[in-house]
This record gives structure tokens, sequence and C-alpha cells, in this order.
């Protein structure tokens, strides 16, 4: 794995730094480029600055610059056919290399344009390490830069990506050779400890446990929100087939359990049958197909469905305060404290006994 340096400090102090990175562009650019990149770098935790830096005709490009530089830590301009027509002069453009020289960067990212079209341009720009969006999408830009300008993000992009692409095998193990892994969180989100909660109340007649083991369990996992997620598949099998084979027997349910445990580990329905399991193949079948889905295979229907299930316009949405997913404003931080009683002072209240 890459080692990664730290995050240098700004000379400037971190107080004036309010955005990691600006995107200096010209307008026609935004819909096809530097939207889909800002919302990319926001989802890695980049602080990205773009609104204010739509270059029109009569702009100054090095004025634009220099205001981006002086409330964040890098730049990044995007040079297209249409960036590359509005004439800038050519002072301006030396000025982002002098920039470099200042410890300030600033990254050119390549959209729709060769080497040679920028060379002719501009020589000192394309002598310039850059990145194309010829070969890389807006996601895979936004990485590279982040590996750029927040190499301790990047650090765990790289973590990230090798636990999603890992390709390990599963298999069956002694259960009195495995040994808990330390607690890696020291606490959970409210946000999940109520889901905790949920699986635990749907499991409980038949995998009874205490809340802290339950949480002590996901503080365990390096990703608690995504094994939390397989649990709620497990718990949703469970009582969704509880209803379609109408048992209430304390053991099948068991075995119902155990079944939806092994399909959630890629188990094959072979396997999952042990030996005197009174689960025959057709429900085991079933209850994988349950437990490896995210919506139930097969529902009832309700008459509800038949209602209008037109999208509101955009009208209709202006003004609401509308959750975004997958990340939305933390309510937490957001919520305006009641304000403190206020109490008498000692004065004001001799003199109301008086």
């Amino acid at each position: 794995m890459r080692k990664t340096k730290a995050r240098p400090e700004s000379k400037q102090g971190p107080e004036q730094h309010k955005w990691d990175v600006f995107i200096s562009h010209a307008s026609e650019d935004k819909p096809t480029l530097v939207v889909p990149l800002a919302k990319a770098l926001r989802k890695l935790g980049v602080r990205v600055w773009y609104d204010e830096f739509t270059l029109v005709p009569g702009d100054s490009l090095s004025r634009s610059i220099d205001k981006g530089l002086a409330l964040s830590e890098s730049g990044v301009i995007v040079l297209s056919p249409y960036f590359l027509t509005k004439q800038w002069p050519e002072y301006e453009l030396r000025g982002l290399i002098v920039r470099e020289f200042s410890g300030q960067r600033v990254i050119p990212v390549w959209h729709n344009v060769s080497r040679e079209d920028v060379a002719r341009y501009s020589p000192p720009l394309a002598d310039k390490l850059s990145i194309s969006s010829k070969t890389n999408d807006p996601t895979e830009i936004a990485i590279k830069i982040t590996e750029v300008i927040r190499p301790d993000i990047f650090e765990r992009i790289q973590l990230r990506r090798a636990f999603l692409n890992n390709r390990s095998k599963t298999f069956l193990a002694d259960p009195a050779t495995i040994k808990d892994a330390p607690i890696r969180h020291k606490e959970l989100p409210p946000s999940l400890v109520g889901r905790v909660r949920l699986i635990r109340a749907a499991l409980f007649n038949f995998y009874p446990h205490s809340m802290k083991f339950w949480l002590s369990a996901f503080q365990r996992d390096v990703h608690p929100s995504t094994e939390i997620e397989v649990w709620e598949r497990i718990a949703a099998t469970c009582i969704e087939c509880m209803h379609i084979t109408r048992t209430t027997n304390r053991n099948e349910l068991k075995e119902i359990f155990d079944a939806a445990m092994m399909a959630t580990l890629g188990i094959p329905i072979k396997s999952i049958r042990t030996p005197g399991s009174s689960l025959s193949a057709e429900k085991v079948k079933m209850i994988r197909a349950f437990a490896t889905s995210i919506a139930p295979p097969f529902d009832i229907r309700d008459p509800e469905e038949d209602q209008d299930m037109q999208l509101a316009s955009p009208e209709q949405l202006q003004g609401l305060d509308l959750e975004q997913f997958p990340v939305d404003l933390p309510n937490d931080l957001l919520r305006t404290p009641s304000p403190k009683k206020k109490t008498a002072s000692k004065s004001a209240k001799k003199r109301k006994r008086k």
C-alpha cells in the first residue's frame, strides 16, 4: 500500500482556509463535468467550492484564482474547448504556474482537449501534470484530486477499496477457535442503535441476548452499518417466513434463523440443510431467497397500491426541507437548544416576599 504524507498545515492557518479545494471552470462545462466532480468530491469528504468560480466572458482568470486560493488550500482548473476559447491573457495563464512555487497547488483537469490543444494555447500549462476526463470519469478524477490535496482521505479510500475488492473465500470454522475482535468503535450513533434495537426485538424469541451484547458485537466490526444491514435482512427473513409458514414452534424458528444466517454467508442450499433438520428443501430455498434479497421476493397485494404514485413536481417540492440520500444534514448539530429557564435573582425574590 502506498504511504501517504501527513496533511500539511496551511501557512495562513486552518481557520482561514474554509475549503479544501475550489473548481475554476467555464460555465458551459458545469453540467457535463463540474457538477458531477463536485458531488463526487463532497461524497469523499472533501470541502469543495465551485459555485462562485463559473467563468464567463469578461471575468479575470487570475483574480478568480486568487480569490479561490485565499479561502482554499488548493485549486482545480477545468481546461476545455470552452475554457480555451475565452482567450485568457498569457500572463494570467503563466500565473497558474507561478502559484506552484508559492506552495499553493492548482491542478489542471483536461476535459475534451488533448495535450496538443493545450500546448497550442499555453505551452507552460501543457507541461504541467494534469488529469484527463478522457480516461477518467468524475469519480476517478475526484479520487486523484483527493490523493494530492487530502492524502488523509485518500488513505481511507485505499483501505476501503482493498476491503470491497477482497476476494477471500468463506469457510466454516470451529466456533471454539474464533476469538472476539477488539472494540473498534467506542460508541455507535443513535440511528444505528435504534436499528440494532429493532433487530434484537425481532429475534428475541429464539436468540435472546442483552442490548449490551448486541451493541458490543457491532462495535467490534470494521463497518458496523454494513453488518447491521445484513442482520436486518436476517431478522426480516425470520419474521416473514414465520408468517408464511404459520409456525410458532421455537425450534423451527431457530432453524429458520440459522438457515437465514448461513444464506447471507453465501453457503449453498444443500449445505444449509443440516442432518435432522425439519426444514424441507423448498423451505430452505424460500429462506435463502428472502435472506439474499433487499426487498421481499414475493409479497401480498394492498388496495392502496392502485393509488396515484405520481412524483411531486419541482413547484410542490420548493421550500420543503427534503431529506437527502445517501447523506443528509446532521439533525443533532442543527437542532436549536431549548432556552434555559430564567431564575429569579435573590433580590427579586425578597421584593416578592415583601
